[in-house]
């Protein structure tokens, strides 16, 4: 059935009479469904533009079809990775066998490499990780943007390999529109090239990027099996913790957490070095 009509199903149920009480909570049923007929009908328009094809949902890795857990070495001691993919999206291209992770995220999206590089959003290279361990091609990392405001944009916010043409098959009409509708930040340029960008990673750089995940991940976990307990926050952060009593960390005065200045993956190895 459609999306309202299955969003309908769900919440007719003595679970959401709560909400069918008052127009308040009607009103935010209806703002809600409309919600979910936008996202699933962009998700269907997003699919069809490409050859990329929605295989699995909630995935578990270790898991099924033969998902792995990535492993790191922390000091001798092997630990496996396990986790949850929203999303996987594949395709097999001349004997290669490509996927795609999406992530949904209902709040703010921020993709970008600095927030990558201070180590904070460490699970688009970890997801790739597992699909690579699973003897598949790492295509492309990305957030849904799931969101309830004017203009919206649910373009996937990450990045994509540049080898094989898959930023061509996540978009069929990227050739001749000039700039793809499905994933932010990836055009072409007038000889039919892709243009450079942050977004777009050659197969080495998509290498460094699950790379970097893992060294990262690595890092952390070393430093927590060894009792490893100092406070060391990334800007602002404090200003959502509610602990700041706990761990007494003065935000005036503290070393806040930085990456210094990234151009592209290749300053990710940097701060792994440093």
């Amino acid at each position: 059935g459609s999306a309202g009509t299955i969003f309908d199903d769900r919440t007719a149920g003595a679970d959401y009479d709560i909400y069918r009480a008052s127009a308040g909570g009607l009103n935010l049923l209806r703002r809600l469904k409309t919600e979910a007929e936008a996202v699933c009908g962009i998700i269907v328009r997003q699919s069809e533009r490409g050859t990329f094809v929605p295989r699995f949902t909630e995935i578990k890795f270790p898991g099924p079809e033969g998902f792995r857990s990535p492993e790191i070495d922390c000091g001798g001691r092997v630990l496996s990775l396990e986790g949850r993919i929203d999303r996987v999206d594949m395709l097999e291209k001349n004997g290669v066998k490509y996927a795609l992770v999406l992530d949904y995220k209902t709040g703010s999206v921020d993709a970008g490499l600095a927030k990558i590089g201070l180590g904070t959003n460490l699970q688009l290279p970890v997801y790739l990780a597992a699909l690579k361990a699973a003897g598949y091609t790492p295509a492309g990392a990305f957030y849904f943007p799931v969101h309830n405001r004017e203009n919206r944009d649910y373009r996937l916010k990450g990045y994509v390999l540049s080898d094989g043409g898959i930023p061509f098959e996540m978009d069929l009409y990227l050739a001749n529109s000039g700039e793809s509708m499905v994933s932010e930040g990836v055009k072409v340029i007038k000889s039919g090239a892709l243009k450079k960008s942050r977004s777009v990673l050659s197969g080495e750089e998509m290498e460094e990027f699950i790379r970097f995940g893992l060294q990262m991940t690595r890092r952390a976990c070393a430093a927590a099996l060894a009792g490893e307990r100092s406070v060391y926050p990334v800007k602002d952060a404090c200003r959502r913790c509610a602990y700041g009593r706990v761990c007494g960390f003065d935000a005036e005065r503290g070393r806040i957490r930085g990456s210094g200045r990234i151009n592209g993956v290749g300053d990710l190895a940097k701060i792994v070095e440093n």
